[in-house]
């Protein structure tokens, strides 16, 4: 509703201040448009494949379910970073779920995280946005995807703005290692 009166006629169970526009196209609207002066959820982005899983997870608790179309992001994720971070906010847009898969490779290379600290710094960024639309699973060192035939599912690369590309795990362990956070 775009004025108080009528969000006191309505009596909603919640309010949603989308307020992604300075001013409407239609000029009748823009005159009678209050903003909210309580509400439940302010929306400021205008992606909303990503706030509509965000307030929904608020109002009814998500449930994993396996047998629901589920996107994959598998990688090392050492550590995992904003880049990362970025890339999961564009696959859960695919499907609403993400199984995280976690190489195995602690200790081959540069790779100085195990999985339970990978797992924990999956899950304490993800969680308060994303809580149980993601699992964080362990599997071997998967170096090569190859399969016969298309058989239900896409491999496909996602590409993400240049300033997000460029942020590099192996940067952030160098810097870890000079602030002696890790050997």
């Amino acid at each position: 509703m775009s004025y108080s009166k009528g969000r006191q006629l309505f009596n909603p169970d919640y309010i949603v201040w989308v307020d992604t526009i300075k001013k409407g196209r239609f000029e009748d609207t823009n005159k009678i448009f209050v903003k909210p002066e309580k509400y439940d959820f302010h929306v400021i982005s205008k992606n909303a494949k990503l706030w509509a899983l965000q307030i929904a997870d608020q109002i009814m608790e998500y449930k994993w379910d396996n047998k629901k179309p589920t996107a994959q992001m598998l990688g090392r994720w050492q550590p995992f970073h904003d880049g990362h971070y970025a890339l999961f906010e564009k696959i859960i847009k695919k499907t609403g779920q993400v199984c995280i898969q976690v190489r195995d490779v602690q200790g081959v290379g540069d790779n100085p995280f195990d999985f339970e600290y990978v797992k924990f710094k999956i899950v304490e960024r993800l969680e308060p946005k994303y809580k149980n639309r993601f699992k964080v699973v362990l599997v071997p060192n998967i170096t090569n995807i190859c399969y016969g035939r298309g058989v239900g599912y896409k491999v496909e690369e996602l590409v993400l703005p240049q300033n997000i590309e460029k942020i590099s795990a192996t940067k952030i362990r160098k810097e870890m290692r000079q602030k002696g956070k890790i050997k």
